[in-house]
C-alpha cells in the first residue's frame, strides 16, 4: 500500500523534501564542526572545571552497574560516579557546599511525585552532594544540617 502511494508523489514534492533534508544535513554538519569551539568556551567559564574520568571514577561506575543502581544507563552511571567521587575528593580537600544541578530525571534523587529514590539519594548523601533540579538553585532546599563533612 505504501509503495503505491509513493509512486504518486509529485516531482516537486520530492525536490522540496530533498532540499529540506540537504539544509538539515548542512546545519547538523555546521553544528558538529562548531562543537569543539563550544566545548572549549565552556571550559573557559569562571568556576568551570572540566575533568576526565579517573581510575576511582571508573571503578565506582563499575560498582554502580551491578548494585541497586544497575538500572541506570552506562552513561548515567559514569556521570554519577564522576560526581560522587569528585565530591568526595573536594570534601577531603576542605570544601563543604557541594551541589549538583541535574535536569535528567534518571539522576535526580526523587521521582516525578517528589518521593525519594532511596538508593540514589543515599549515594548523594554519603558523598556529601546536594542535588538541585535546575541550574537556578530553585529547589529543593537543603536541610539546615546539610553542610556537614563526610565521616
Amino acid at each position: 500500500m505504501f509503495l503505491q502511494r509513493a509512486q504518486h508523489v509529485a516531482a516537486t514534492e520530492v525536490d522540496s523534501v530533498l532540499a529540506f533534508l540537504d539544509r538539515y544535513e548542512s546545519d547538523i554538519r555546521r553544528q558538529l564542526n562548531a562543537l569543539d569551539t563550544v566545548l572549549g568556551g565552556i571550559r573557559e567559564l569562571p568556576g568551570m572545571h572540566v575533568f576526565a574520568l579517573n581510575d576511582a571514577m571508573l571503578e565506582r561506575s563499575v560498582e554502580l552497574s551491578v548494585g541497586e543502581l544497575s538500572h541506570l544507563q552506562p552513561f548515567d552511571q559514569a556521570v554519577l560516579a564522576a560526581i560522587l567521587v569528585r565530591a568526595e575528593q573536594l570534601r577531603a580537600g576542605g570544601e563543604e557546599d557541594i551541589v549538583f544541578c541535574e535536569l535528567d530525571s534518571d539522576l535526580q534523587p526523587w521521582d516525578r511525585y517528589g518521593a525519594a529514590k532511596v538508593a540514589l539519594a543515599s549515594r548523594y548523601e554519603q558523598s556529601g552532594v546536594w542535588v538541585y533540579r535546575d541550574f537556578e538553585f530553585s529547589g529543593p532546599e537543603p536541610p539546615p544540617h546539610w553542610s556537614k563533612p563526610i565521616e
